[in-house]
């Protein structure tokens, strides 16, 4: 089973997932949408590495001024890390998984498989920030792959996950492109 084409990130990662009796109905697609998009800005804050200055800090311009926003924001970012791994350890993480996410859809691999039909998937993709990216989607199993196929067809949530896909498989390549000894 592939991911389908295009950028992907591939992880082991906490997943969770319930069976659902259908997909969502238009308000709750609309309420599971503007809760992901949510947490996507979040991560995306959170992906962001030193010197990727988000807009505002962008708007502020260099200098002096600049470079004090930024040292800020390393700590913020110290703090929020910190305050994550607490969160975790008094959190039941669900099970890990090598997952395979695309902006359309996720893969992974399970001795535990939902039936075929729809699912409501909860991903964490960054250990500091406690909230899952939550969404539904119709699973396709094959042996002990599951597959889910996206149902949200919001354009700006698309384009957020494929924004973060993008800055985490960068990030990969980064760290993989790295000497050993640093």
């Amino acid at each position: 089973m592939e991911a389908g084409e295009g950028l992907y990130h591939e992880a082991l990662l906490p997943l969770a997932w319930r069976a659902l009796p259908e997909l969502p109905g238009p308000e709750m697609a609309r309420q599971e949408t503007e809760a992901a998009r949510e947490v996507l800005r979040s991560l995306l804050t959170l992906a962001l590495g030193p010197g990727e200055a988000t807009d505002d800090v962008a708007a502020a311009g260099g200098g002096e001024r600049g470079g004090e926003l930024l040292r800020l924001e390393r700590k913020l970012d110290l703090v929020l890390e910190l305050l994550g791994r607490l969160l975790i350890r008094a959190e039941n993480l669900p099970p890990l998984h090598k997952v395979r996410l695309s902006a359309e859809t996720v893969l992974w691999q399970s001795d535990e498989i939902p039936s075929p039909g729809p699912v409501a998937v909860e991903l964490h993709l960054d250990l500091r920030y406690p909230l899952p990216l939550c969404l539904s989607g119709n699973a396709q199993v094959d042996g002990d792959q599951v597959r889910v196929d996206f149902a949200s067809a919001d354009p700006t949530l698309r384009d957020a996950l494929e924004r973060l896909i993008f800055l985490l498989h960068r990030r990969r390549l980064g760290r993989e492109r790295r000497p050993s000894g640093r």
